[in-house]
């Protein structure tokens, strides 16, 4: 009889338990689709600024310097802030924003 009412209550106390106990918290992450969109845009703006400085430091528009360290700034941002997804996905969406960008510094 003891045995039995000491598991009821062990069970009882487990099922209260198990009702109060709340989830870890977690950290928030941008979900998949965000964090892709967001990051080229960053990549972009930061390039910009980057041309933007080049520009006030002097360099003309034709300057090696302009075409191509604008890309190269980009596509490091993007390397850098997709640090969770494999080596491939970094690497192809860097060289596309790396691509993108070098078209961008060609017509301005």
């Amino acid at each position: 009889m003891a045995s039995s009412s000491a598991r009821r209550q062990r069970a009882r106390r487990q099922a209260e338990e198990s009702q109060t106990q709340r989830a870890p918290a977690t950290t928030r992450r941008l979900p998949v689709y965000r964090s892709m969109l967001v990051l080229p845009l960053l990549a972009f703006l930061v390039a910009l600024f980057g041309q933007i400085i080049l520009k006030a430091a002097g360099a003309d528009s034709d300057s090696p310097l302009r075409i191509f360290l604008t890309p190269l700034i980009g596509a490091g941002v993007v390397l850098v802030g997709m640090r969770r997804y494999p080596v491939a996905s970094r690497i192809r969406t860097a060289a596309m924003v790396a691509i993108a960008l070098f078209v961008f510094a060609l017509v301005t």
